[in-house]
């Protein structure tokens, strides 16, 4: 196609090629800019699955607006060949740079992973799961900026687009596959693009895929029966937080994988900026020799450390404590204004090596239980969900391993406050009108479902019987629910924020009818019995239709809620007997 055009591009050179298409470079003569074009391969394009998929992906594109997601320019037809143009990218692809280098520095694959992270989450709020996230989908810009492209066999959950893979095939790469997109169960969901995730950030820092095999079906069978390895095991050298994140985004239970790519992002956000502001970030250390801990280093060992380094036969005298204003290797009797070269040479190099450890023990000393209280007091005092993420990790796990038993209380209500944030965020989803649209909006059978279940109750209560009969259903949920169990308590949490807001309701409108009233009984005290009338009324017929307010109307407005009937002294509507 070398020089023919496809409606008013016209194509210059191939520079890729796939299963279902060729992507060619080519110039829109309109506008002289250079665009990517993909058009269907003659042989793909007499299958008509081919081109359904052709024309989704096409559809994806065209709706998508994201800074990294490839952009979509525009589609056609022209002599009976379907193509679709995208802005063209000068930057290279991931796989090319995986080629050149081998494996990235951790710092510069967690700016990408951020980004990819973005394009990840975006597609996922649009219902798109992309299933082949791979080095050769994802592209530079010249300014270096990542863009995810190749929808080609992306999974359109808004819509039964099930049907374009055929009973008994898996599509991906095999590299990249989580377990359900291998067998077909649990459904595959936005978590089965989070395990390409891990796998592809595994690679882009150890330089290759985490299980390798001489087949893709064998490959198939390790991703679904083997434990998948840890970055650390052949880069050490890397953040703990990063190797443990890239290993939970390699679960093979979708349901133990990152909550969605937007928790990914914040907790690599968290990593990228504890290493912008300088902070000691914990690494992984290989090796019999390496202390689990730096940290733990004691005054006495310290002592050592610096008596080991004084050679034998120096007059350098005792060793003092660390901080200490006098210089002992300087001690002991010496010629008036002779040097001694070698004393010189001992002393400052007992100097440095005392220096650096007592740097490292200041830096790396396990810092009091005050000092860890007072740091999780300022991070759970942020905004940010991040922030809350470092007070568990750095913060609530030391004092439950350095002070079991204790704080207890604090370290409750701390973790109270994240669940709380956790069930809120869930609950949006659970709760949108089209949550059945998507499976990672639909409840997870337990807690998610009881939850569900109450809310559908509590908004059918409300309508019939008022906030009176909604609290109690919320009332009801709770005592369905374990208090003391993590993955319940978010929701007796939620349960409990429910009532509070429902009850404050309740208190609010009470007050405000009393109000009234007492307006009311004012006007009719100066003899504007009309006025006062008037205004009982239209309390009634204001709030009426709220259950918990019509013993105050009966009993204050002397009118009947319900049927909006003047009430006599007897108590009854005017004109009727009382019920006995």
């Amino acid at each position: 196609m070398i020089g023919q055009n496809l409606g008013t591009f016209l194509i210059e050179e191939k520079i890729g090629s796939g299963a279902m298409g060729v992507v060619y470079r080519a110039l829109h003569e309109k506008t002289g800019k250079t665009a990517a074009v993909k058009v269907i391969t003659n042989e793909a394009g007499s299958k008509a699955r081919v081109n359904e998929r052709f024309e989704r992906e096409a559809d994806i594109l065209q709706k998508f607006r994201h800074p990294n997601i490839v952009r979509f320019l525009a589609r056609g037809r022209y002599q009976g060949t379907n193509y679709v143009a995208m802005e063209y990218l000068t930057g290279g692809t991931l796989e090319d740079l995986l080629d050149q280098q081998t494996s990235l520095p951790w710092r510069e694959v967690v700016d990408y992973a951020i980004q990819i992270c973005d394009a990840l989450h975006y597609a996922h709020q649009q219902q798109i799961i992309h299933r082949d996230l791979k080095p050769s989908n994802l592209l530079f810009s010249e300014k270096r900026q990542m863009k995810l492209t190749d929808f080609g066999i992306a999974k359109d959950d808004s819509e039964d687009a099930e049907a374009l893979t055929a009973t008994g095939r898996t599509l991906g790469t095999a590299a990249y596959m989580a377990p359900e997109q291998i067998k077909g169960e649990p459904k595959i969901s936005h978590k089965t693009d989070l395990y390409a995730l891990g796998c592809l950030l595994f690679q882009m820092l150890t330089g290759q895929t985490p299980f390798r095999g001489s087949s893709p079906v064998v490959l198939m069978h390790m991703h679904l029966s083997e434990k998948p390895p840890r970055v650390s095991s052949k880069v050490p050298d890397i953040p703990r937080a990063l190797d443990d994140l890239i290993l939970a985004l390699m679960a093979k239970d979708p349901a133990r994988r990152p909550f969605d790519a937007e928790k990914v992002k914040q907790d690599l956000l968290d990593l990228k900026m504890k290493a912008k502001r300088g902070e000691a970030i914990p690494s992984v250390f290989q090796g019999g020799n390496a202390p689990a801990r730096l940290g733990m280093i004691s005054p006495s060992t310290v002592t050592d450390v610096v008596a080991s380094a004084v050679p034998d036969g120096t007059t350098a005298g005792p060793i003092r404590a660390v901080g200490s204003s006098r210089r002992p290797w300087l001690d002991g009797p010496r010629l008036a204004g002779a040097v001694d070269p070698e004393r010189v040479k001992v002393g400052a190099m007992v100097g440095v090596l005392v220096a650096g450890v007592a740097f490292l023990v200041y830096m790396l000393w396990p810092p009091s239980a005050e000092a860890l209280l007072k740091q999780g007091e300022s991070l759970m005092a942020s905004k940010q969900l991040a922030d809350w993420q470092r007070a568990e990790r750095d913060v609530i796990s030391e004092l439950d391993r350095r002070f079991p038993g204790q704080f207890d209380e604090q370290k409750r209500a701390w973790l109270d406050i994240m669940e709380l944030e956790e069930a809120r965020r869930r609950s949006v989803v659970l709760e949108s009108p089209t949550a059945d649209a998507f499976p990672y909006s639909r409840p997870k059978p337990g807690p998610e479902t009881v939850f569900v279940t109450h809310a559908q109750l509590a908004r059918a209560a409300a309508r019939v019987g008022g906030d009176a009969n909604a609290l109690n259903t919320w009332k009801d949920m709770i005592r369905a629910l374990n208090a003391e169990d993590r993955a319940e308590r978010r929701w007796v949490l939620l349960a409990q924020e429910r009532i509070r807001q429902i009850e404050a309701d309740m208190a609010n409108r009470r007050s405000i009818v009393a109000k009234m009233l007492d307006e009311a009984d004012t006007l009719a005290r100066a003899g504007r019995d009309a006025e006062a009338q008037k205004l009982r009324e239209s309390i009634v017929e204001q709030y009426g239709v709220h259950p918990d307010l019509h013993p105050l109307i009966r009993e204050r407005a002397k009118i009947d809620p319900l049927t909006r009937k003047p009430i006599d002294p007897a108590g009854a509507p005017a004109g009727e007997t009382p019920s006995l």
